[in-house]
């Protein structure tokens, strides 16, 4: 649980309604209200077997479950939502298919599973940036957590791959990943590979060795 923990320890009531997409069984929205969250609470699924799993989870409770596909299921005056615990082209086809209620969304907090660089440079296109990213460890495996707001930056291609914020404050566990993946890199034979390896390294050393 301590990427959900992580996840809730970054939202704040503040910041408006929010909307938790894929809500599974609605452990997030459970825990912010636990945590005293005061603004209205959404969740979401879009398969039928699940959302009767969601619903169930939150009988009794002022959460609001909802059903259908992604940023269809928006309700007016959500300013904040929550994709978390998918792969990255996945929330990245949310997020485009959805456009039209970004424009009033305020905040995305956003934790892919896999293909981390595609979220980010759709998120790019999109003209959102992100103000705060982390990167947590749960069963082995390095995930990393994003907040982004309306706005445009540049980013360079190992922003894009790994996270500019994270880059540029020297996340430890980013660093575990990174040397990682020089380690499986370095045991592997090809040009491509070692291409890849002389990039990493440089990565560490222009982040991490100064």
């Amino acid at each position: 649980m301590k990427r959900i923990e992580t996840i809730a320890s970054l939202i704040s009531s503040d910041n408006g309604d929010l909307l938790d997409i894929g809500s599974d069984h609605g452990y997030l929205p459970l825990l912010l209200l636990k945590g005293g969250f005061s603004s209205k609470l959404y969740a979401s699924e879009n398969k039928l077997g699940p959302f009767n799993n969601l619903t169930n989870s939150l009988k009794g409770t002022d959460i609001t479950c909802l059903f259908g596909d992604g940023l269809e299921v928006y309700q007016e005056n959500i300013k904040q939502v929550v994709i978390a615990g998918m792969g990255g082209r996945l929330i990245s086809k949310i997020l485009d298919g959805g456009k039209i209620h970004l424009a009033s969304i305020e905040r995305l907090i956003l934790e892919p599973q896999t293909d981390e660089d595609e979220m980010r440079r759709c998120l790019n296109d999109l003209k959102w940036k992100q103000i705060y990213g982390v990167y947590i460890k749960e069963k082995g495996h390095i995930y990393p957590i994003e907040i982004y707001v309306k706005g445009e930056e540049k980013l360079s291609e190992d922003e894009i791959e790994f996270g500019k914020y994270q880059l540029n404050n020297k996340d430890l566990l980013l660093k575990e990943k990174l040397n990682k993946k020089i380690e499986i890199l370095s045991k592997l034979s090809g040009e491509i590979k070692k291409q890849e390896e002389l990039k990493l390294l440089s990565i560490m050393e222009k982040y991490y060795e100064n």
